[in-house]
């Protein structure tokens, strides 16, 4: 029985047709199973139910005792706590002391202490919010793909698959870090871009500027995603709008980078400022140099682990897959399809780090983008091959998923002069004054955790955190081997 149900998908994957997807011809691509749809339905369910099990387990290690264990996770999760306690959007903790210019947010901005402030007024805080909303949020990613009637029974069955077994989900759920809200966004903005294409209907349209807009307040990149409607314009008038909205989309993107997160060394920010200095050529040098580094970062280097070069494999070559088709077909879909996934791609490559798995968290919305199209628009052969090197990627990982999360709720305690001075910090503390924490504690240290958020006048407490080398930072106290100072 084992053997013929292998040789039936053997021969679903072999059968070659030809049909019209939006009235172009495309080969190889089809939207049912024709030959034995209850074999392949079986096996993606059986599928799923083995993944969702492997969920269930990794819930099963979250307690009272959870907690952050990276500084990312630590800025995320300390300050929507501080936003929740102190009523305000200011950060709690930041890397020079300033803040971003408008709301003195850190590097991630307001939105996600203003989300997870509304979501403990509801609910009240505790320290598994954050994993609540993650959660939360690839549900949310898996019930709207059942909920819509494009999809059949099959099809809804491998978007699910897709998404719970892309590593982002399963490695990203269960940490502080907020990438499942965003593979969410990448998902809704396919569907919605298969609703433009298939209705034409400007409510759709709206719906995704909205969405980009919206998504942007999160992440600055999103804006830019808007270039997928020019492919879709009807006329030259159509193509001149959507071309507008687009560059009104890169205004937001610089507007947020550059006033409403914290300004700190990187690629872009030094370009910039070589540029406003007049040295222009050295900042055009220093971008076309980070460029040519992360090229072969991206495309040359395995980082020393065969899941983070398959997880490359499988972006570059579902990018590369539609980028054939609209070649091939001139298909306006599939030239929307393509468009955001280059604006990503040279995003990341010019102005951000291709290495600790920034690149593979950066352009993850973007394969969730793709999975609607993935199941849509790719031929039985194209399908299976990307759900085995994600299964594969799957095997490989799973075990490290499992022992970080079983690992998280072994909070190690703080020695007791450091709590003492903790104590000393409350009491000593001024309103609106900052503390410079001159050695931050590494990752796995839970001392970040004990810090108090407010003085004895319950105002919020300020501290910067110097990971970065800024030359200019603003503290009025350095804390520094359990010593209190002031600057």
């Amino acid at each position: 029985m084992g053997w013929q149900a292998i040789w039936l998908i053997f021969d679903y994957l072999r059968v070659k047709k030809t049909l019209i997807w939006r009235g172009v011809q495309v080969s190889n691509m089809r939207f049912m199973n024709p030959v034995k749809p209850t074999v392949e339905t079986s096996l993606l369910i059986f599928l799923l139910l083995l993944t969702a099990a492997v969920y269930v387990f990794l819930a099963g290690h979250l307690n009272s005792n959870y907690h952050p264990v990276w500084s990312d996770e630590f800025l995320y999760f300390l300050n929507a706590k501080s936003s929740w306690l102190n009523g305000t959007l200011r950060a709690a903790f930041t890397c020079t002391g300033y803040g971003g210019k408008w709301f003195g947010s850190d590097t991630h901005g307001f939105a996600y202490p203003l989300l997870h402030t509304i979501v403990a007024k509801i609910a009240g805080w505790h320290n598994l919010n954050l994993i609540v909303v993650n959660l939360f949020f690839i549900t949310m990613s898996v019930v709207i793909s059942w909920l819509l009637k494009a999809f059949s029974l099959t099809e809804k069955l491998w978007i699910s698959l897709f998404i719970l077994l892309y590593p982002v989900t399963y490695i990203y759920s269960f940490t502080f870090m907020q990438e499942c809200m965003h593979a969410f966004f990448g998902l809704a903005a396919g569907m919605l871009l298969l609703k433009i294409d298939a209705s034409k209907q400007k409510k759709y349209i709206i719906l995704f500027i909205v969405l980009m807009l919206f998504a942007g307040l999160f992440r600055a990149l999103w804006p830019v995603w808007l270039c997928a409607l020019i492919p879709l314009a009807a006329n030259k008038k159509e193509r001149i709008i959507y071309s507008c909205i687009f560059l009104a989309g890169l205004l937001v993107t610089f507007i947020f980078s550059q006033f409403i997160t914290e300004q700190i060394p990187n690629i872009l920010n030094n370009s910039l400022a070589s540029m406003k200095s007049g040295a222009v050529t050295n900042g055009l040098h220093t971008i076309t140099i980070h460029l040519i580094q992360n090229i072969m970062l991206f495309f040359f280097s395995s980082g020393g682990s065969v899941a983070y070069a398959l997880i490359k494999l499988i972006l570059v070559s579902s990018w590369i897959y539609f980028l054939v088709m609209a070649i091939q077909t001139k298909s306006k879909l599939h030239g929307a399809i393509v468009i955001p996934g280059l604006a990503n791609f040279a995003m990341i490559l010019l102005f951000n780090d291709v290495s600790g798995w920034r690149e593979i968290r950066s352009l993850s919305p973007y394969y969730f983008f793709l999975i609607p199209f993935l199941v849509k628009g790719t031929g039985p052969v194209f399908r299976y091959m990307q759900l085995t090197v994600l299964a594969a990627i799957f095997m490989l990982t799973i075990p490290v998923t499992g022992f970080m999360v079983s690992t998280r709720d072994d909070l190690m305690e703080v020695n007791p002069e450091k709590m003492i001075a903790y104590k000393l910090i409350s009491n000593t503390i001024e309103n609106e004054k900052a503390i410079l924490i001159k050695h931050p504690p590494p990752d796995y240290s839970a001392d970040l955790l004990f810090l108090p958020l407010q003085n004895k006048n319950g105002k919020q407490i300020r501290y910067v955190l110097p990971w970065y080398k800024v030359t200019n930072m603003k503290y009025d106290y350095v804390f520094d081997k359990n010593t209190l100072t002031r600057n």
